[in-house]
């Protein structure tokens, strides 16, 4: 599997340290995926129609080691949903602090709260992603660096910006 096989809509499978599955979809694709990982916690197989009925867990962008890997499986492909947040992100444009909007565009530049607010644009490890599935569930200890994955995280941080 390469990331150009990889599709926007496509639903992955989560695995989680105790052999559940949780379900991941791909909500922007490209050479980095933007993806969302749903709150559910499964036994077995979910029908793709209901993956997304326990909302949003985490979101942001990633790449596509362990779908490549066969680690996170495809198993189909589903209409996006409109909640899923985009948020804006700071950069610094020949030493001027810029917004960007999620899709790359400068909308204005920076104030002094808009810096401190937004985060530089940064690509996760997707073990992280499952790491932080798992520690929701209990499964394991609930690190720091797993709250800028929670989808309120990116909601707070959406357009307009």
């Amino acid at each position: 599997m390469t990331t150009e096989s990889v599709k926007t809509g496509d639903v992955f499978e989560v695995p989680t340290l105790d052999g559940r599955i949780g379900y991941g979809q791909i909500a922007k694709d490209g050479e980095e995926l933007y993806i969302v990982i749903f709150k559910a916690l499964h036994e077995g197989g979910c029908a793709l129609e209901t993956v997304h009925e326990t909302g949003i867990l985490l979101c942001g962008w990633t790449l596509d080691a362990l779908i490549y890997h066969g680690q996170w499986k495809i198993v189909g492909n589903a209409a996006l949903k409109s909640d899923i947040p985009k948020p804006c992100y700071k950069v610094s444009i020949d030493g001027t602090p810029w917004i960007e909007s999620f899709d790359g565009d400068l909308q204005h530049k920076a104030s002094d709260r808009e810096w401190s607010l937004y985060d530089f644009r940064a690509t996760i490890a997707p073990i992280r992603y499952e790491r932080a599935f798992s520690a929701f569930h209990g499964l394991a200890p609930w690190e720091p660096p797993f709250d800028k994955l929670l989808v309120e995280y990116a909601r707070e941080r959406q357009m307009p910006c």
